[in-house]
């Protein structure tokens, strides 16, 4: 077989090799974004679904800014309330951002990898503090709630309520750490585990 030959049939085999591998990749991502895509919705669609809801909440707080003249401490709750919420719309935003750059179809598998993990760490984050300000939030809320409603500025005899504020903290701890694993969480886990069959699959 002449050296032409031989040179003409390698290209036509590399040529196939690469096709194959194209194929096999997309056939991959296909496969990822089926399996995970509906994951990643998810949670993007809380995302969402945070952003109206703090947007309204935040509006209707801005509306009944008078409750900041009643006290110190009232101000200082209402501006808690105020900035927390805020925050939670600019976390949620970023959050957004975070999965919209998430596409199954482009990238490798490591990159993808790398990008739910960053948001898995973010979500942490998030967790870590928002557990921590949760006391302070609830107690901000209940005292302008509990003004707007009834007049009582709860600060003037705080202690009669500090039982109250442990209880609904316990509470609301509690319910955070389960919403934070049945919404977010759960989510991760069964994305990275795909993630992780098709690297298996790939190296097969």
């Amino acid at each position: 077989m002449e050296l032409d030959d031989m040179k003409q049939i390698w290209q036509q085999h590399d040529k196939l090799m690469q096709e194959n591998k194209m194929l096999s990749e997309r056939i991959v991502n296909k496969l990822l974004h089926e399996k995970s895509g509906s994951a990643i919705s998810r949670m993007v669609g809380y995302e969402y679904f945070g952003v109206v809801f703090s947007s309204l909440l935040l509006m209707y707080f801005l509306l009944r800014a008078n409750v900041m003249l009643v006290s110190t401490m009232m101000a200082i709750s209402y501006l808690l309330v105020v900035v927390l919420t805020a925050l939670s719309i600019v976390a949620s935003a970023y959050k957004i951002n975070i999965l919209g750059k998430i596409n199954f179809n482009t990238g490798t598998l490591i990159e993808t990898a790398g990008k739910i993990e960053r948001f898995r760490l973010w979500m942490l984050k998030e967790k870590i503090y928002g557990l921590l300000l949760m006391p302070f939030l609830l107690i901000g809320a209940f005292a302008v709630v509990t003004y707007w409603m009834t007049g009582l500025n709860i600060y003037q005899n705080f202690l009669q309520y500090i039982p109250t504020a442990i209880i609904a903290t316990v509470a609301a701890t509690a319910i955070a750490l389960i919403l934070y694993r049945q919404l977010y969480f759960n989510n991760i886990k069964e994305v990275q585990q795909n993630l992780r069959e098709i690297e298996q699959f790939n190296q097969r």
